[in-house]
């Protein structure tokens, strides 16, 4: 793992089992905390990611979570109509728009929170991890 990974100032803290919609899952809350302030959001990882033998949440990689926060600030370069074309949504749908504007906070937050090379260099480890 980078340097660049392993100084992030994110903080992943287990909040328990749940369920969400017809899915059971292990809750996580990701927190960052920057000199531009804290923001947090839900992570949340299948049972199936569980240790095989103890059944015991495997607490996310900070790789694997920057991942899919990156993904979904992908949404900030698409508008909504070649966002939901792109992903499968309804453009005529009310929880989709509400799934865009949590795409477009994440992508603020990141924003906010890391500069653009910092940006960069999370997103090189994040190919680097993907071709390894």
């Amino acid at each position: 793992m980078s340097d660049v990974i392993n100084s992030l100032p994110v903080r992943i803290v287990y909040c328990g089992e749940t369920r969400r919609d017809d899915w059971q899952c292990d809750q996580w809350r990701v927190e960052i905390s920057t000199n531009a302030g804290f923001w947090s959001t839900d992570y949340f990882t299948g049972l199936g990611l569980r240790h095989k033998i103890r059944k015991t949440p495997v607490k996310p990689s900070v790789l694997g979570i920057m991942e899919s926060l990156f993904l979904d600030a992908g949404a900030a370069e698409l508008n909504f109509s070649d966002w939901c074309a792109e992903y499968g949504y309804s453009d005529d749908s009310i929880s989709a728009l509400n799934t865009y504007k949590k795409c477009l906070n994440t992508a603020t937050a990141l924003r906010k929170h890391f500069s653009p090379d910092v940006r960069e260099a999370i997103r090189a480890e994040i190919e680097k991890a993907n071709h390894a």
